[in-house]
């Protein structure tokens, strides 16, 4: 995406609380989420049934943040 023009609007404290961007951009910013939307699970399913655990997972990271 190219630099987007955008206006901050500040609290009391000079923090940035909100960001006023042109309407065009919003749609493409919208699109691009409504594309990549459920695009993970696809991904992840793939590896489903591939790894074998030895130990149960709870116990594992247990053991292992004992270590610490």
């Amino acid at each position: 995406m190219n630099t987007i023009k955008k206006r901050y609007i500040l609290d009391e404290k000079k923090r940035i609380v909100e960001v006023i961007i042109p309407y065009e951009y919003w749609k493409k910013i919208e699109k691009l989420i409504r594309e990549k939307k459920g695009t993970s699970k696809k991904t992840l399913m793939k590896y489903s049934g591939i790894i074998t655990l030895t130990k149960d997972p709870e116990k594992y990271q247990k053991e292992i943040r004992g270590e610490w």
